[in-house]
């Protein structure tokens, strides 16, 4: 073959230069299949970057089928004025196709051509070797829908499903197309596939003569392409050079889906607490009905279309239309909160339902696409970081996945709008567990992007400014609780979700890396945010809207010390960790009550709250394996609050939202899957751990540390990291 190429034309319809960076071929030692990656630039005529690319081509031994991938990037910043993200961003890139061309070599001009829709239709040879089959619009029933608008606010969509041509004449059209084109001659052919064609619209494939063309981005589509700051998107598909036409049938139907028993998965304890068998279980009843009956997962795409290129393998975020108020359909995007990446796998391994599979394969491509902000150039804790789902009960409208519009001013309002990524929302787990069941490097440097993103998010900057406001916004109101003789713990992180997520992601960060720098960070975290001797009166756990989400940092220590324990690793830290855990136990099996039984303290009492009670179930049936003296005590009060989940939702009529299953997912854990075994192994260790009692601010402690930090960042003043962060927080 010759002239193989990719074609980029801008909002101009000038064709970009394409040059090379990089090549690499890693899986050297790898004899099934060995990868090549090039990574380029797409330049203007000034020689400017308007779009870098990664193309990946995948090998395999004794196969004469290549898999690539092409993903395209705009590296820039979006400007995000006022903390929106609404398409038309002046950061945008705007295009107008892109395409690959596969052209045989000149003399192979007595070629055979062919189509066919599906892997289950029948090839259809085409007499002219002149042909195009082009999918503008997902076909489904809301195929129109407001999901699909434009930086205009327009939906650009010119008509259901594809068309089928020949030689420019319309021979036929339909709904959803699977096709796989064939270019053949006496001496080579070329059979070829795009992936999720009618998912990702718009898709086209041509034939022309001794010409493949596989058209990523069309210039069919009646609009321009936008890829926002930041964003990217990564397209597959397969050639075949076997001159077998049924070469790609089984790659064009499904993935190959690698499942072992159950039992395997829980054993090697990958995941932690996976139950060995499934037990049909009220709650995993209410779990199933993600890919069963009415409302589940897949019907909730079809209900807004969340189809096309930017929106393919996002869950739909139907709980939201419970308090939404403004003009419907609501179109809203769940971004991967709680980790529904992570649920999905679970569910998977426990189900071996290839409908779980297909969920989260598509999901896990999404989230390191879409969601996470894949760039270097904006504010220090905004880049490499997890957008937030969409605004609450408010239309996405403009904004796609970047949960601010501006348009949020005009509607129902909900809390403040504007901001970015935010250290609350970070979730590495599904992704570390799709990279050990993929193998992609893709996912795994994309969790620990995460993890780089979310501990930039909570350390300090080290900037003189940064820590004037700092004491403005934080050691002020120490002081006034301080001086009217309040007593406050001195904690440097906050005992919150956004501490838990930090937490996890360190530690999914060690289990991708084995570096034991990230657990030895978790405990300083530990140190710092929570302590054996705690007055847990001061935590005002009883304002239950603001405090609720302490739960998710004791999960985080409950995986930590299921990591330190499989690895027997139980020394004086293990042991701090686990003296939290209980005396926090403690306190819940006393004052731990279901959330709806205090719905007054609740702005949305909603029964989301009630899926969020399995978490203290978990919590407890964890703490049992590391005390005997109480076990029985925390075991009941775990089966009450599983009882109540279980009784509280059958009956539901929301039990189907998205939130609530996924918070199911990822929170059951059923009794026979606890190990008790660490008791021996705790008992056999004596601790040196002498616990002063928890520290408490101080007047004189504050404006010490004050001082203390102030002259460590004079002494290390830099004029330019004082300018860059300060600009950041004027421009935005």
């Amino acid at each position: 073959q010759q002239g193989r190429q990719f074609q980029f034309l801008d909002a101009h319809g000038e064709q970009a230069k394409a040059v090379i960076k990089s090549i690499d071929t890693g899986d050297k030692d790898n004899f099934v299949r060995r990868k090549l990656t090039i990574q380029g630039s797409f330049l203007d005529k000034s020689d400017n970057i308007q779009a870098d690319y990664v193309l990946t081509l995948t090998f395999y031994a004794g196969k004469s089928t290549v898999k690539l991938s092409f993903c395209l990037k705009n590296p820039h910043a979006a400007d995000h004025p006022g903390g929106v993200w609404d398409l038309g961003d002046k950061n945008s890139l705007f295009f107008k196709s892109l395409a690959v061309e596969i052209k045989l070599a000149e003399a192979e001009l007595n070629v055979s051509t062919g189509i066919k829709m599906s892997p289950k239709s029948h090839w259809k040879t085409v007499e002219s070797s002149q042909f195009q089959i082009y999918q503008d619009s997902s076909g489904g029933e809301n195929w129109q829908s407001y999901n699909h608008v434009n930086h205009k606010g327009v939906v650009p969509l010119s008509f259901k499903g594809f068309r089928y041509f020949e030689q420019d004449i319309q021979i036929s059209s339909g709904d959803r197309a699977t096709p796989t084109a064939f270019l053949g001659s006496e001496n080579i052919s070329v059979l070829a596939h795009i992936k999720d064609f009618w998912q990702n619209f718009p898709k086209a494939i041509e034939v022309n003569r001794n010409k493949l063309i596989l058209k990523i981005y069309p210039e069919q589509f009646s609009d321009h392409f936008e890829l926002q700051g930041g964003e990217q998107k990564t397209h597959f598909f397969y050639l075949d050079f076997s001159n077998n036409r049924l070469a790609l049938d089984g790659l064009c139907s499904s993935a190959l889906k690698a499942q072992i028993p159950l039992k395997f998965y829980s054993k090697s304890k990958v995941i932690p607490w996976l139950t060995p068998s499934n037990d049909n279980t009220e709650i995993q009843n209410l779990i199933n009905r993600g890919i069963q009956g009415q409302n589940n997962f897949f019907e909730k795409r079809e209900s807004i279309d969340e189809y096309g290129w930017r929106n393919y393998g996002e869950t739909y975020a139907d709980h939201e239309e419970h308090e939404y108020k403004g003009r419907s359909p609501l179109i809203s995007h769940y971004n991967n909160q709680y980790d529904a990446l992570y649920g999905f796998i679970r569910q998977y391994m426990m189900t071996a339902d290839s409908k779980w599979f297909d969920l989260l394969s598509t999901l896990a491509q999404h989230i390191v696409d879409i969601d996470i902000y894949n760039t270097e150039e904006d504010r220090d804790e905004y880049n490499g970081g997890l957008f937030w789902h969409t605004h609450h009960y408010l239309n996405a409208f403009t904004c796609t996945h970047r949960t601010f519009s501006a348009k949020h001013a005009e509607d129902f309002i909900y809390g403040e709008i504007g901001g970015g990524p935010g250290a609350e929302h970070c979730y590495t787990t599904g992704l570390c567990y799709y990279y050990f069941m993929t193998g992609d490097e893709v996912f795994k440097n994309s969790a620990l992007k995460l993890v780089n993103w979310i501990s930039i998010s909570f350390e300090s900057s080290g900037t003189l400014i940064e820590r004037l406001m700092l004491f403005k916004n934080r050691d002020l109101s120490i002081l006034k609780k301080l001086f009217s003789r309040e007593s406050v713990q001195k904690y440097k992180y906050p005992f919150t979700r956004g501490t838990g997520n930090y937490v996890t992601a360190l530690i999914d960060a060690y289990s991708l890396t084995e570096n034991s720098d990230y657990i030895s960070k978790v405990e300083k975290i530990f140190h710092d945010s929570i302590h054996p001797l705690d007055d847990i009166l001061l935590r005002n756990l009883g304002d239950i809207e603001n405090s609720w989400s302490y739960l998710i940092l004791l999960q985080a220590i409950c995986k930590y010390l299921e990591i330190k324990g499989n690895n027997n690793e139980i020394d004086d830290e293990f042991i701090y960790a686990k003296d939290c855990l209980l005396h926090y136990a403690d306190w819940m099996v006393e004052n731990e009550t279901p959330f709806l039984e205090r719905s007054e303290q609740l702005e949305f009492p909603n029964h989301t709250w009630t899926a969020q009670d399995l978490r203290k179930a978990n919590i407890l049936f964890i703490a049992s394996c590391y005390t005997e003296k109480k076990k029985e005590i925390y075991l009941n009060k775990a089966r009450y609050f599983i009882e109540f989940v279980s009784s509280d939702l059958k009956s539901e009529e929301t039990r189907y939202y998205s939130r609530i299953l996924i918070i199911l997912m990822q929170n059951d854990l059923q009794e026979s899957c606890l190990d008790f075994e660490i008791l021996d192994k705790i008992q056999h260790y004596r601790s040196s751990s002498n616990y002063d009692m928890a520290p408490l601010y101080s007047v004189k402690g504050i404006f010490y540390d004050f001082v203390k930090d102030i002259v460590g960042r004079i002494l290390h003043f830099s004029w330019g990291k004082e300018k860059k962060w300060l600009s950041f927080r004027i421009n935005n």
